[in-house]
């Protein structure tokens, strides 16, 4: 997640690296950078989990994603950029390497996407956005990367699929970020994650069932809804509380089938079709990401010969 933030922050102090700390990520080793070498310019976003800051390596931009303080988030964090490591993909944010000093200061490199983050592009209400050219686009450099996580061997499950977390470079390029969540949840864990995750969710993770990646088409037939109406998924639907938290009738009656995401008037029939065979209730009746990347370059040429 890549927004613009608080320019004004200040950047972490960057201490010595004392002897021995190789010990506090021994399976990171061979992805450590020397510290010295990054550094760290200003905020530009920061979450539950961490704080991402624009910084510099060798003169090249790149982001740098800070754990908040505290050896039980390393250890995820940890895995998070093991994850990355082993993805490499032209739709998949770059992974460079991780620094640290202590247990506390785990930062993960990956490549700076300077147009931030897809659901900031789609509350920029100025900028123009049709299915036949950005939208479409999109969604294809989306499906290109679940279906190369997908055909890993184990698969990789990217379980937080979501406009916030697909990023833009500068040439308009979507790349999959945000690996924090790829490993198993619990019920709780999913309710409990609030706005910023359950509203993607697929039902058979809302009810605590075994899961696939089939989830994640799940998840990538929401973020069609977003591309769709620019909108948060159910936000129509949603409590005027201002608690911050979804309304809980939603999350029941997607949990039960009841209730699906909603789409624009002038929705092209053809990504309303692809939209919904994503979203059955049924995790086997929804095309897995291969075929769904299919039906969009599909979808790409028929709406580009519309006139």
């Amino acid at each position: 997640m890549q927004r613009p933030g608080n320019g004004g922050a200040q950047p972490p102090v960057i201490k010595g690296d004392p002897a021995g700390s190789d010990n506090c990520f021994p399976e990171l080793v061979k992805f450590r950078m020397d510290k010295s070498e990054v550094l760290l310019t200003r905020k530009v976003s920061s979450g539950a989990f961490g704080v991402v800051w624009l910084g510099h390596y060798h003169g090249q931009p790149v982001a740098v994603k800070m754990m908040i303080d505290g050896e039980d988030e390393a250890v995820s964090f940890s895995r998070e950029i093991e994850t990355m490591s082993r993805l490499t993909h032209p739709k998949i944010v770059r992974f460079i390497g991780c620094t640290w000093t202590n247990k506390k200061d785990l930062g993960g490199v990956s490549e700076y996407m300077e147009r931030g983050d897809v659901r900031t592009l789609l509350e920029t209400r100025k900028i123009d956005l049709s299915w036949k050219k950005e939208k479409i686009s999109i969604a294809i450099d989306i499906a290109e990367a679940l279906a190369y996580m997908h055909s890993r061997s184990p698969k990789i499950i990217h379980r937080d699929l979501k406009s916030r977390n697909v990023l833009l470079n500068s040439s308009m390029v979507a790349k999959l970020s945000d690996f924090g969540l790829c490993r198993n949840r619990t019920y709780e864990e999913t309710l409990t994650t609030g706005v910023g995750t359950v509203r993607w969710t697929a039902p058979e993770v809302m009810l605590g069932n075994d899961y696939s990646e089939q989830a994640d088409i799940y998840s990538f037939g929401v973020v069609l809804s977003e591309l769709d109406t620019r909108e948060i998924p159910f936000e129509e639907k949603s409590s005027k509380t201002g608690s911050g938290t979804p309304d809980m009738a939603i999350v029941i009656k997607v949990a039960k089938g009841e209730l699906r995401p909603s789409f624009a008037p002038d929705c092209p029939d053809v990504i309303l079709r692809i939209a919904r065979a994503c979203l059955q209730f049924d995790p086997a009746l929804r095309p897995d990401s291969q075929s769904a990347l299919q039906m969009l370059n599909d979808a790409r040429v028929q709406l580009q010969s519309m006139p």
